[in-house]
């Protein structure tokens, strides 16, 4: 085996043992584009689509979070002290979880347009 070939393979093994799923799939997504010029637009394209779908998804997670956060502290009512405290902390988490969901799809044009000049926010469809 050549060192080049040696050198991909104990990266991509180094990047399944640490990270797992989303870092292998960022690296398959990243090597799947070409090199050339039309690798810009694509990867454009596909950033505005991963935006538009976050941009639907995001709020109805949070939603679901606060609901979640609702009915873990209604039914930790009907328990003793320590299920009611379980209760209690798991129903802050699913509020701080939809919180921070909110403030990042908030903010996530700012983050965008710093990071890419000349960055357009998307006109998602719906």
């Amino acid at each position: 085996m050549t060192r080049n070939r040696l050198a991909v393979i104990s990266a991509i093994c180094a990047l399944m043992g640490r990270a797992g799923l989303a870092r292998m799939a960022f690296f398959a997504l990243l090597l799947s584009y070409p090199v050339a010029a039309e690798a810009s637009t694509q990867i454009t394209d596909t950033l505005t689509d991963i935006y538009c779908l976050l941009f639907g998804l995001v709020p109805l997670m949070a939603f679901t979070l606060f609901v979640l956060a609702g009915a873990a502290y209604g039914a930790g009512n009907f328990f003793g002290a320590e299920m009611r405290a379980k209760a209690n902390s798991w129903a802050m988490s699913c509020i701080t979880g939809g919180i921070i969901a909110l403030l990042i799809i908030l903010f996530s044009d700012i983050l965008i347009s710093n990071l890419m000049p000349g960055y357009a926010k998307p006109s998602c469809p719906g």
